[in-house]
């Protein structure tokens, strides 16, 4: 899974793009015993890039973003854990559109 960015992304030369491709390049958990309840703190990594198909093409990333977030309980299964970080995404990125992988 991915997001289509709808917003306008203005490189450091100026240029505007927009439709940009958005996706998790890395989902870290960390549990935090010391707390109580105990936390698990979920590190989502995001990359943005020119296009899906360049992603896959392995060009450079436009951006790179860390949008963390904490979780009393982990979700059962890894797509569950992926789409609630998607979501968190979705708060810093909120015009997006959902793009599924085939």
């Amino acid at each position: 899974m991915g997001l289509i960015n709808k917003n306008t992304t203005t490189l450091e030369n100026g240029i505007d793009l927009s439709d940009t491709y958005i996706s998790i390049e890395r989902l870290k958990i960390q549990k935090d015993g010391l707390a109580e309840p105990t936390v698990y703190r979920i590190y989502n990594r995001i990359v943005e890039h020119v296009s899906r198909e360049k992603k896959y093409e392995a060009k450079p990333k436009l951006n790179d973003v860390s949008i963390n977030f904490n979780l009393e309980q982990l979700p059962a299964t890894l797509p569950e854990l992926y789409e609630k970080a998607y979501s968190e995404v979705k708060l810093f990125y909120p015009n997006t559109e959902d793009v599924f992988e085939n």
